[in-house]
């Protein structure tokens, strides 16, 4: 960045004195060969072939059902089908940054409700997910939201939050321990509380429609029947909303973003005299048109940290944890020292890994008092004294009449100060990417954790006006805000999945449909045979899948269990610490403090209590899970070393099935022929079948890595194991009834015992009472959420197997020969797309000529059983290859002895 001198800058006014707004159409998406293909001719021949098709295909007779079928799917032909979307989540705290970003990104003021109004208040969850204009309606609105509601548990779960934070807050104000006076906190939690007790007043007035009526329904009603009431109001409320019944969601649409989210905004935040019903709100999907969305992202932002409501808060991160990429914003000015935004920094590193995670440094313009002055070095200095000299010289034109000359030395003034402000903020990111680094605990390079820094205001200033004059120009260039440079970090994750999108569409759809079309025109490549080998190999792999989802389901839930054993062995050690932490510290505490911590779930921020222990907060979820980690930890290295051979496991299964298809064909009647054509059919499914092994233990390893995770709580996320039961054992705590005397006459029945001993006798009796032991209550939990989702995991994916078997099958169905007499019509149509048919081939080769370097999946044989011995079910290979490698290693072992002692 070489600084103009006062002659040189005389040149560039004369260029820049005023600019065009700054277009992200101008801006690279990245060296992708994606980037490269022809899109538009892709796009322009697929319709040409549809178009073309379709006018043939007008004209079929009724009954002609191999045209039917043709006329059916051929809107397939121009449509490329996507991958699934990629999630991408914005989190970090209210005032962060995130809303003005989204209008910055999307080139879109007014797309989100905060970025429209100026403050930062969004409260629900908001997805941006993309909607092609008219495509599925002639209206003219191009922007539509879909607001879903919560569900009927999560609206109970957050009633019921907000019932107790405004229960409790009274009895804390009303003094009404029986055993205790109340004792001053900290004004934090004092805070707190009242927020909390405020929402919850505020949703109530809303639900019920004024304060007075909802004081009226809490006043004269027991609990559990005013929560039943506040269910009603929920459900009247999201009806007159225009919810239908049956369901539990909405729909608004607008002409441009301004428009849309002025009928919404009382979905996503506050709204000063407005009904706001963003409580009883799932999430917000908007749909418009963008590049970024039409390639498959998903855009979520998450709400900062203002919803205190604790089920809404746990919510939010179900939501979040369905983000593929997080993208993690603070402000600039305190992102160092933000510890907030780098634990969730680093719990999302554990989650997903570092290059998954990205942190943004929002607002680096941002300035405090006097940062410009006082910033030292040799550049700055140069750069002062450039504004002083500058500054004389044209108070001296001035004297001298010269207003044009002063005019210009004013404006290279201006320019040197965005000058010194660029330089300041560039060091000021790299100083703090370095600090950063050091903090995340990367090694530096591409282990650390990238970070960008961004300032949306200065980029949504060079797109103020059409024309922006020297003077109103920001004094960041756009490329310098980095916003260009995150929409190239997100074109760049979505182009490999668009390519192999747009090339599995040529190579694979499209000559299976052209295929489906030779067959129609050409007779004499039917056969009647086929038809007999397909029902007998409909038959045999319906049996064959059964079979091998019993036999995996039963492996697996046989390694799960005989590992979780070893485990289990030791929980008494285990149970014996949780015993002491629940003597020793949660239950030495005094009636308000025990009951504070009973309120939010044993968690406390920093200074909410002044007891002594709590000065620094506490998270006994976490202390919990600190106990049993070893357990977890050890379970986990265990478990990883008897699934090792897994993989191999599933892959020679696959070998099994493929091996399987093959010997029936062999076996089958049919004519040399037609085995053969068969088996070249085949060929592509059994490479398939391998592909979709090796991806189920892709997706198996990253449930065993969440599991741990949740049991340990690595990731520092109050939705992990122990608090499953640890919440229920507070919150049954907390509304525990003391029971009385019934043998005393009701006028001197007195209290057995006071309530906060009670309260702890509960609290203990939940974790080590005769019914209950919160060890082998983890332990159960994580045995069965484990084989939940493992046997989850196993039927989704031999339902893909199951898929693939159907397709095959499919495909042999289709050369059979027609059963119906073809009428005249239907001979002239396929004659019509007999001529048109090589021009269809044509089109086709030139569009798979596009693509670079593009290679098909080829038969090398490796399907094919090696060295398994005849093994012929899961088990039989797994134990196989388990002697195998326990054999290895003993070899290994001895060699190693042997080359010792030589």
């Amino acid at each position: 960045m070489q600084l103009l001198t006062v002659d040189e800058f005389s040149e560039y006014i004369q260029k820049n004195r005023s600019v065009q707004r700054y277009s992200s159409s101008q801006e690279t998406k990245g060296s992708h060969p994606f980037w490269a293909l022809p899109r538009e001719r892709i796009d322009a021949d697929l319709h040409g072939i549809y178009t073309k098709l379709s006018e043939i295909l007008k004209g079929i007779p009724t009954g002609d059902r191999e045209l039917a079928h043709l006329l059916r799917t051929i809107h397939k032909v121009p449509q490329i089908k996507r991958s699934s979307d990629l999630n991408i989540g914005l989190v970090g705290a209210q005032g962060a940054g995130k809303s003005m970003f989204l209008s910055a990104l999307f080139d879109m003021e007014g797309i989100s409700w905060s970025g429209a109004d100026g403050e930062a208040c969004t409260r629900t969850v908001v997805k941006f997910a993309y909607f092609a204009p008219n495509s599925t309606s002639t209206e003219s609105e191009s922007f539509y939201a879909e607001i879903k509601f919560l569900d009927n548990r999560k609206i109970e779960e957050m009633i019921r939050e907000h019932v107790k934070d405004l229960k409790h807050y009274q009895e804390d104000v009303d003094g009404s321990d029986d055993d205790e006076p109340r004792v001053a906190q900290s004004y934090e939690q004092d805070e707190a509380d009242k927020r909390r007790h405020d929402t919850a007043r505020e949703i109530f007035t809303v639900l019920f429609g004024s304060e007075k009526e909802f004081m009226h329904y809490w006043m004269s009603h027991p609990t559990k029947e005013f929560m039943h009431f506040c269910k009603l109001k929920c459900l009247e409320a999201m009806k007159e909303c225009g919810v239908p019944d049956g369901r539990n969601s909405c729909i608004r649409s607008g002409n441009d973003a301004h428009e849309l989210m002025g009928k919404i905004k009382h979905f996503l935040a506050d709204v000063k005299g407005v009904e706001c019903l963003w409580p009883l709100v799932d999430h917000v999907t908007i749909r418009f048109d963008h590049e970024l969305l039409k390639y498959g992202a998903v855009i979520i932002d998450v709400p900062g940290s203002g919803d205190t409501n604790l089920s809404r808060a746990r919510h939010v991160e179900e939501i979040k944890d369905t983000a593929d990429i997080v993208l993690v914003f603070a402000d600039t000015l305190r992102i160092a020292s933000d510890n907030s935004a780098i634990d969730t920094v680093q719990s999302c590193v554990v989650s997903r890994g570092r290059d998954k995670v990205k942190f943004v440094a929002t607002k680096i313009d941002a300035l405090l008092k006097n940062d410009l002055n006082n910033c030292g070095g040799e550049t700055y200095d140069h750069i002062r004294n450039l504004v002083q000299d500058a500054g004389e010289k044209a108070r001296a034109s001035e004297d001298d009449g010269d207003a044009i000359k002063a005019l210009q030395l004013g404006q290279y003034i201006t320019y040197l100060e965005r000058q010194l402000l660029l330089r300041y903020s560039t060091a000021r990111a790299a100083k703090i990417s370095s600090t950063l680094a050091g903090k995340l605990g990367g090694r530096g390079g591409a282990d650390s954790v990238k970070v960008f820094h961004i300032s949306a205001n200065n980029y949504l200033e060079w797109q103020s006006k059409p024309m922006i004059s020297f003077r109103d120009q920001p004094p960041l260039p756009p490329e310098c805000t980095n916003i260009p440079a995150i929409r190239q970090y997100l074109f760049g994750l979505l182009s490999p999945r668009n390519f192999d999108d747009v090339a599995y569409h040529l190579y694979n759809f499209l000559p299976n449909y052209l295929q489906k079309i030779e067959r129609a025109i050409n007779e004499s490549d039917r056969d009647a045979d086929l038809g007999s080998l397909a029902q007998e190999f409909d038959r045999r792999m319906d049996e064959l899948i059964k079979d091998h989802l019993s036999q995996a389901k039963q492996l697996f839930q046989k390694i799960l269990e005989n590992t979780l054993l070893k485990v289990c062995a030791d929980t008494a050690v285990y149970q014996k610490q949780v015993d002491a932490k629940l003597c020793n510290e949660i239950c030495k505490f005094r009636s308000p403090t025990f009951n504070k911590l009973m309120k939010n779930r044993g968690t406390l921020p920093p200074k909410a209590s002044k007891a002594k222990g709590l000065e620094n907060g506490c998270s006994y979820n976490r202390d919990f899970s600190n106990i049993i980690a070893p357990a977890i930890l050890k379970w986990a290295s265990t478990y990883v070393d008897r699934m090792q051979p897994m993989r191999q496991s599933l892959i020679e299964l696959a070998a099994v099935m493929g091996h399987t298809v093959l010997s029936m064909l062999n076996m089958s009647s049919a004519n040399v022929m037609v085995v053969e054509r068969a088996k070249k059919k085949w060929k592509p499914y059994r490479m398939a079948l391998k592909v979709k092994m090796e991806v189920l233990m892709d997706e198996f390893e990253k449930i065993h890595k969440n599991a741990v995770i949740g049991g340990t709580m690595e990731d520092g996320r109050q939705n992990c194991l122990v608090a499953t039961i640890t919440d229920q054992h507070f919150d049954a705590t907390l509304d525990a009834e003391l029971p009385q005397n019934s043998g005393c006459h009701s006028a001197k029945r007195k209290n057995q015992e006071t309530r906060i001993k009670f309260q702890k006798r509960t609290l203990t009796e939940r974790f080590s009472g005769p019914n209950s032991y919160f060890v082998d209550d983890v332990f159960k939990i994580f045995y069965d959420s484990s084989s939940k989702n493992i046997d989850n995991l196993l039927d989704e994916h031999f339902q893909r197997i199951r898929d693939i078997m159907e397709q095959y099958s499919a495909s042999l169905k289709d050369e059979l020969p027609i059963t119906y007499k073809v009428e005249q019509g239907g001979i002239d149509v396929r004659a019509d797309i007999a001529r048109a048919f090589p021009k269809f081939e044509k089109m086709v080769a030139d569009l798979q000529k596009e693509l670079p370097n593009q290679t098909r999946a080829q038969d090398d044989g490796t399907m094919y059983l090696t060295d398994m011995d005849g093994a012929s079910t899961l088990a039989t290979i797994y134990a196989q290859l388990s002697r195998k490698r326990k054999q290895g290693a003993q070899d290994n072992a001895k060699a190693k002895v042997k080359k010792e002692r030589c």
